[in-house]
């Protein structure tokens, strides 16, 4: 294959993969159409189906490459010069959130729907589990006792922040961010 062809091929995939989360972000999982998808995306629903055999599929795909930027996002964060700390995570929690919001209107909504989650379950839980690593490790660092369950709890407020902020317009996500960073001591400088 040459690489114009794999560039295009690509390329056409990437908007597939953003128009599908805009249109399930705005609209619901269920009522978005493959149809919708392929119209919104200005290709035929031939070409659609040559890269993705179902709704399943593209929903899917959405997680995965939400799943890998989101890896590659903390990765890059404990490769820096800092580390992850607990004022990263959640700073950069909620900088996510705000930059990808489609994506976890998305998240929130099939994770908290019946039967439609079921598609995407083994994402939702990785995305999970991924948090909840790197949080209970801030949480090890930062000398936080009972760092598993701090975690969790944790991780049940940012996600109600992040609930709240991507339903309300007017919610003050920065002044609650902040509040929440200011219960948790830094730890000294070593």
């Amino acid at each position: 294959m040459s690489t114009k062809f794999v560039q295009k091929r690509d390329a056409s995939m990437q908007l597939i993969l953003q128009v599908g989360l805009d249109l399930f972000a705005e609209n619901g999982y269920s009522p978005t159409t493959i149809r919708m998808i392929a119209e919104k995306a200005g290709i035929s629903l031939g070409l659609l189906y040559n890269y993705f055999k179902s709704k399943e599929e593209v929903l899917r795909a959405i997680f995965q490459k939400n799943i890998r930027d989101i890896q590659a996002d903390w990765r890059n964060s404990k490769e820096s010069d800092q580390g992850i700390t607990l004022n990263r995570f959640i700073r950069q929690f909620f900088k996510n959130v705000k930059n990808n919001n489609h994506f976890w209107i998305l998240f929130y909504d099939l994770r908290l729907s019946g039967t439609t989650a079921l598609v995407v379950t083994n994402e939702v839980k990785e995305i999970e589990s991924v948090l909840q690593k790197i949080l209970e490790n801030c949480l090890v660092e930062a000398e936080i006792a009972f760092p598993g369950l701090e975690a969790k709890l944790l991780l049940a407020s940012l996600d109600g922040v992040a609930q709240h902020f991507l339903l309300q317009n007017s919610f003050p996500v920065n002044d609650v961010v902040h509040l929440l960073l200011m219960k948790y001591p830094q730890p000294n400088a070593k």
